[in-house]
């Protein structure tokens, strides 16, 4: 662009100069009709990205490939959204604000996004929900609107719904607030969850857990003689699970502590564990006990079959606190009420089912949280859905790249990352392929559990 136009101040152009002066004339006017036009121009619109704050003392390269350099340099060392103007979100941006359509810069803006996205489906697999609702919020900054992100955030509400309250419901069902107060019971929590999710094992076994502790109420009050309080109890129960076992065996119950022998010490015993039941006393270390008042009344009358029947209540009992426990991942404490289950004489079935249920959950919350002991072979998993990487066109040469991946308990593919490669620029293409790839459930002993295996992908030109 010419910076400056000098013309002779006395001189008659048609008379002074030649050829050449008409050429610089000439020269002058198209110089002036491009400046013309080049005013005319529209400015260009910023693309609808977040605002990149730019300091007026910053020193810009002025080409928007430098910033897509950058970005790259960037997203291959883990800088991507942070720390603050040295991270590859930055630099995309940057290099958008240059040129607003730049294939490189956009593709680069895209892989973010996508690395959002699938940062937040991984805090959720690991129930992270902080973690995962930053990463959708970032999300939704930089596209307004966007319909994963707004998923994600459904999902992890419900989520952290769903936790709180089973949380609430376990506690409740720890201090036998089961059916009372109105407004704080286990009941009504257990049955918020099943609104929020109506397939909730830890809801449905927990309204089981509470209709078997009423009816034990109901047959301990039984074998005391106090046939209003077992009504009552059978009441409730009848209310919210009409097809409990247990229901008929209340009128049993009161009919052997009718025909039993006026002998009043074993009555005494027997309002004793019924009282020791209602109390959650239901085995050692607790002092009394329903169990050992139990055994009490089968040393003076072995053929009790209300203390015998008192014994089964005992365990059943124990068997439910144990499964309450695990239900609320707390698998060491399951231990407790699982030892004294089998010290009262709960059948083999029962506790092996029990400690079955402690090890795979326990295995399956390790595996959950990315703890695994080693891969599994690829050759050991059976592949329903196979993914197959793009050859990158900025790629000069084959390639290959090594991903590391965990195939969840339904058969997805979560947290995949590239373990090595030849070049960097086959990573994506290999990570975008790996997430379309479904799996059967790999299964330990028939269940489902989640694995972590290895896949090469070989690129050729």
């Amino acid at each position: 662009m010419l910076s400056a136009i000098y013309t002779p101040r006395s001189l008659n152009p048609l008379q002074s100069f030649g050829a050449a002066s008409l050429i610089i004339i000439v020269g002058v006017l198209s110089s002036w009709v491009y400046l013309k036009r080049s005013s005319e121009t529209p400015t260009f619109v910023m693309p609808e990205f977040a605002p990149v704050q730019i300091q007026p003392e910053e020193a810009s390269p002025g080409e928007a490939a430098t910033w897509v350099q950058f970005g790259e340099e960037a997203y291959a060392e883990g800088r991507i959204i942070d720390p603050a103007e040295d991270n590859a979100l930055y630099f995309f941006q940057r290099a958008l604000a240059e040129a607003p359509k730049n294939a490189d810069a956009l593709g680069g803006l895209d892989r973010v996004l996508s690395y959002l996205a699938n940062s937040a489906e991984s805090a959720i697999y690991r129930g992270d929900w902080l973690e995962a609702r930053q990463h959708a919020e970032k999300l939704l900054a930089l596209r307004p609107g966007d319909t994963v992100a707004l998923t994600l955030q459904s999902r992890i509400k419900r989520f952290e719904d769903l936790e709180s309250l089973i949380s609430k419901a376990n506690s409740q069902l720890a201090v036998a607030r089961l059916t009372e107060p109105a407004d704080d019971n286990a009941l009504a929590t257990y049955r918020s969850i099943l609104e929020l999710d109506p397939e909730n094992s830890v809801a449905k076994r927990g309204i089981q857990s509470i209709a078997q502790l009423l009816l034990g109420y109901a047959q301990s009050a039984a074998l005391a003689g106090e046939n209003g309080k077992a009504q009552a109890f059978v009441a409730k129960v009848r209310n919210f699970a009409p097809d409990a076992k247990g229901l008929a065996e209340v009128e049993q119950i009161q009919k052997q502590w009718d025909q039993m022998a006026s002998n009043q010490q074993v009555q005494d015993l027997l309002k004793s564990a019924a009282d020791a039941m209602q109390a959650g006393q239901l085995s050692e270390p607790d002092e009394p006990n329903a169990l050992a008042l139990f055994n009490a009344v089968l040393e003076l009358q072995p053929d009790s079959e209300a203390a015998r029947h008192g014994k089964r209540l005992v365990i059943r009992a124990l068997l439910d606190r144990a499964w309450s426990e695990i239900g609320a991942g707390n698998f060491q404490a399951a231990r407790g009420p699982l030892n004294q289950a089998r010290k009262a004489g709960a059948s083999r079935a029962k506790i092996d089912e029990l400690q079955e249920e402690i090890d795979y959950q326990a295995a399956l919350a390790k595996a959950r949280s990315g703890e695994f002991d080693n891969l599994i072979s690829l050759t050991d998993l059976e592949v329903r859905n196979r993914g197959v990487p793009d050859f990158p066109k900025e790629a000069a040469e084959d390639g290959w790249v090594v991903i590391h991946f965990t195939v969840s308990e339904e058969g997805e593919v979560v947290d995949p990352d590239v373990l090595e490669s030849s070049d960097q620029v086959f990573d994506e293409s290999a990570l975008k392929a790996i997430r379309r790839w479904r799996f059967r459930p790999y299964t330990v002993d028939g269940r489902p559990m989640p694995v972590r295996s290895r896949v090469k992908f070989e690129f050729k030109a």
